[in-house]
């Protein structure tokens, strides 16, 4: 993940201990600590270990997972399904929004579930 790129200068996230992130849609504050947990998780590794089908679903205005990074555990492990909910940000705060990732889901899980 190219964290200068998300979210600034690194520099003065440590001085500040938080940052702020925007994806379209809203702002969202990150704790520095959410940066230096982040850091100890190998998710290439993490992903490659998850043996039953899973969905992996991300707004196409979510900054927090990005395109590229869907696209890497797809890559990564064929069991993967992603999808994409158009106009969604990284949270749901929109009940039409909230409808269609709860049909999504089910949808998944009554084609994939066993």
């Amino acid at each position: 993940m190219d964290w200068e790129k998300m979210i600034g200068n690194l520099e003065a996230w440590v001085k500040k201990q938080y940052t702020f992130l925007f994806d379209d849609v809203q702002f969202y504050k990150l704790g520095y600590a959410f940066y230096t947990d982040a850091l100890k998780i190998n998710v290439q590794k993490a992903v490659k270990k998850i043996k039953n089908p899973f969905l992996v679903i991300r707004g196409s205005k979510d900054a927090i997972i990005q395109q590229p990074q869907a696209d890497m555990v797809k890559k990564l492990n064929k069991k993967a399904s992603v999808e994409i909910l158009e106009r969604m940000g990284h949270r749901i705060d929109d009940i039409e929004m909230f409808k269609k990732l709860i049909s999504l889901t089910v949808n998944w899980i009554d084609a994939h579930g066993k």
